[in-house]
């Protein structure tokens, strides 16, 4: 059974199909060992890839054009083997609304670099620079998430410790 992560941000518009997309690719080569997937807080179900997401993904060699929005559910919470979302309010929204979830749910940097607990900013509004300095973060931190996840045994997988060091 595949390692599920889940990658949750605010509208599954810009940062958690970003951060999809690239872990996704880091990860290609243990194809079958992870199943990476997003979703949003509030997301409208059905919704497209915000198109400067898209634009930087593709400039990175990565496609979201088929990305559909999802809305972030208990079943989706329950599923997941590890939730990274973007920012520490949404850390505290699934924890205070999921508290099951609570020790398999972190930042991607505070997951990336235990003891860092950064948010990685909504781009939505921005230009294209703000979307690359975005995409540029997210890959920092989610080279580091795909090489803890590869080295295995996965931080709160079945039967391990749960918690962002490894």
């Amino acid at each position: 059974m595949p390692y599920r992560v889940l990658l949750v941000c605010t509208g599954n518009t810009c940062r958690s199909p970003m951060a999809e997309a690239i872990l996704s690719d880091l990860l290609k080569s243990r194809a079958g060992a992870f199943e990476i997937s997003s979703a949003g807080l509030f997301a409208p179900e059905g919704g497209e890839a915000n198109d400067r997401a898209v634009e930087v993904m593709r400039e990175e060699g990565l496609d979201l054009s088929e990305h559909r929005t999802r809305r972030l559910t208990r079943d989706l919470v329950e599923r997941a083997d590890l939730i990274l979302v973007m920012e520490r309010s949404q850390r505290a929204w699934i924890k205070a609304r999921h508290p099951g979830a609570a020790e398999k749910t972190f930042t991607i940097a505070e997951y990336a670099w235990p003891g860092e607990d950064e948010d990685i900013g909504d781009p939505i509004g921005g230009d294209l620079d703000e979307y690359r300095k975005t995409a540029a973060k997210l890959r920092r931190a989610l080279e580091q998430v795909a090489e803890k996840l590869a080295a295995g045994p996965v931080p709160g997988g079945p039967g391990q410790e749960t918690g962002p060091s490894v």
